[in-house]
């Protein structure tokens, strides 16, 4: 199981990382490499070393696929990200296989990097309609959701364009850390001649940052964003907020700062649509 509260366990079939934005200053994965690393983990010791990251990926061993969960939702690469620059396309090819192996498993796919994810969707399209009449394998799966990590207003707006363009069966977004207000309202359709927008992202994450040095995220910011997901019919999961200067992950405690129910602040998609009737939006 993981401590994760939107998911159910994780997968790493890729350990290691490099910073590409401000969200990544703080980042809790670099501390946890090290920390393993410094136990003796070998995989881990490849990736980090005294300054945090090195830019090398190291890939999990074989004994490591035999454990990925047969059924339930599982985060992958909460130790790096899959569309790192440096992990090989033959890497994801088996990455996706794997995934494509447990249809009742649910993988959520989340990156700083969606330029690359595009590339790789975009590879993957096979004009023969091999695949039941439509483009792409992994496209098709529904059990595959791409998601990308938006930290503040710039990288929602660079990232969450260029997510548009992939077409999984369900797109989402991490907002954590969150780092300043996020105007929501283009992103959800809520915009003036932006409705085509609608219907795009299947699902938010918001949250603060964690650990120790962690940067402000002031409630009106979450509440906010909230109020837009409710706007637009779009499930959103706060994850934690900052109450009282201590880190809090309670539900309850949660909805009760915002003054929201429970039910309002830790929402799920429904089970993933069908590919039928999805678009892709196009710049």
């Amino acid at each position: 199981m993981s401590k994760i509260a939107w998911t159910g366990t994780t997968w790493n079939p890729i350990v290691g990382c490099s910073k590409v934005s401000a969200g990544c200053r703080n980042c809790y994965a670099e501390r946890m490499a090290f920390r393993l690393a410094h136990m003796g983990q070998a995989n881990y010791q490849q990736v980090v070393d005294s300054a945090g990251w090195n830019g090398r990926v190291a890939t999990c061993s074989a004994r490591h696929w035999d454990n990925v969960p047969k059924s339930g939702l599982c985060f992958v690469c909460s130790m790096g990200d899959l569309f790192y620059e440096a992990v090989p396309c033959r890497y994801l090819d088996e990455v996706y296989s794997e995934m494509l192996s447990h249809p009742n498993t649910t993988f959520q796919v989340l990156t700083k990097r969606p330029q690359r994810a595009l590339h790789y969707y975009e590879s993957s399209i096979d004009n023969s309609g091999a695949y039941e009449g439509l483009l792409s394998r992994i496209g098709n799966a529904p059990n595959i959701w791409l998601g990308a990590t938006c930290e503040n207003q710039e990288w929602a707006d660079r990232r969450l364009k260029v997510l548009y363009e992939i077409d999984p069966v369900l797109r989402f977004a991490s907002l954590e850390p969150l780092l300043g207000r996020i105007d929501l309202k283009f992103h959800l359709g809520l915009a003036p001649n932006h409705e085509d927008l609608q219907g795009l992202l299947g699902w938010l994450i918001v949250g603060c940052e964690s650990g120790s040095g962690r940067r402000p995220c002031k409630l009106e910011w979450v509440r906010a964003i909230v109020d837009q997901c409710g706007a637009a019919g779009v499930p959103v999961f706060v994850k934690q907020i900052e109450i009282g200067g201590n880190l809090c992950h309670d539900a309850e405690a949660i909805a009760a700062a915002l003054g929201l129910s429970v039910t309002e602040i830790r929402q799920f998609p429904q089970a993933a649509q069908e590919k039928k009737g999805q678009r892709a939006w196009k710049r």
